[in-house]
């Protein structure tokens, strides 16, 4: 609750949407705002269980370097090939549509200018669609989940429109063949911050969890769970053309550190009662430990009866976390994995 006249604290929107890019033009603004970042992150696992994460963030034309985290030393961090992706300028296609960033700028300098070792990019989307390729590094290209996500914060002095598209694709990363999620994720607030100058993160988000779950059948089910400060408690369940639940209260518990880091924590679900049993019944209510901004994990699990799982998880925290200073592990962690240490700040 709010004693503030015209305003509604923190309390969210939230809910699903079609995918439909030409009502998702980045010149239009959203809510009366412009968008501030477009984010694009992955959960990829190869036939041996291993593990392979990209992650970029594009402001405009520009996009600040690929971040890829594997774990092929048993720990899941940053690998140092990250540097072979292009950052700066890229050429951009936004039809109504279809969009594509392409091109990069700096390959068109004279020689020299670029190391010779940095890749090329793509990344196409359409409504049905992605493909995306890091040169060399990464390669793939699959279908849409169904239904984007969703949430709305009205509050007149933090505004806040968060969405964001899966997609599960296939082909190669560093050589091997992969599978897994993708998401994009369109943000928007008032300009003139960056995200990391703005109010959620640097004090309102606690715990933010993206999953996905592929079972036997096919069936994709997928989402994003926020445990935040002052009522700021989003959440949505998708599951192809369905939302399975949706929340602008999930509930869940946490305690604070004094650097403003999660110390300990327990489960999330989502606060309505039918909401949150379908939450429970889709494997979606974990124990909470959002580890570092930029963490993934993958596991198998049996979230449904008969049905087994690959579950995705991606953890984001305030800044004064560190992997050190959280509760438990979430259950998707496997007894085999470590946990991963915190990676340089850097993306997000």
């Amino acid at each position: 609750m709010t004693d503030q006249f015209g305003s509604f604290g923190n309390q969210c929107f939230a809910g699903g949407f079609e995918p439909d890019l030409s009502r998702m033009h980045p010149f239009d603004p959203v809510m009366g705002m412009p968008l501030g970042i477009q984010w694009l992150y992955a959960f990829l696992q190869d036939e041996d269980g291993l593990i392979y994460c990209p992650e970029r963030k594009f402001i405009s034309t520009l996009t600040g370097g690929l971040f890829l985290m594997s774990n092929e030393t048993g720990t899941l961090n940053i690998n140092p090939i990250s540097g072979r992706g292009y950052r700066g300028e890229l050429r951009r296609v936004n039809d109504p549509d279809h969009r594509r960033w392409h091109n990069p700028v700096f390959h068109r300098m004279p020689p020299g200018t670029v190391p010779e070792a940095e890749q090329d990019f793509i990344l196409d989307l359409r409504d049905d669609r992605m493909e995306y390729s890091e040169g060399n590094l990464i390669d793939l290209a699959g279908p849409s989940c169904g239904l984007g996500m969703q949430f709305y914060n009205a509050n007149p002095e933090c505004p806040l429109f968060y969405s964001s598209l899966a997609y599960w694709l296939e082909g190669e990363a560093l050589g091997k063949k992969v599978e897994g999620p993708f998401f994009f994720d369109h943000v928007y607030w008032p300009a003139g911050r960056d995200w990391k100058e703005y109010v959620y993160y640097l004090d309102k988000q606690i715990g933010w969890e993206v999953f996905a779950n592929k079972y036997d059948d096919g069936t994709i089910q997928w989402g994003h769970f926020v445990n935040g400060k002052d009522g700021f408690n989003p959440g949505v369940v998708v599951e192809g053309d369905k939302v399975i639940a949706a929340s602008g209260n999930v509930t869940g518990e946490f305690v604070l550190n004094d650097q403003a880091g999660c110390r300990r924590s327990s489960a999330t679900s989502m606060a309505s009662g039918s909401n949150s049993s379908a939450a429970r019944k889709a494997g979606c209510a974990t124990s909470r430990s959002p580890a570092v901004r930029a963490t993934m994990t993958i596991s198998r699990s049996t979230a449904r009866p008969g049905r087994s799982a690959t579950r995705a998880t991606w953890w984001r925290d305030s800044p004064g976390s560190s992997a050190s200073q959280t509760g438990s592990r979430t259950r998707a962690w496997s007894s085999t994995s470590s946990r991963p240490k915190r990676p340089p700040e850097a993306s997000r």
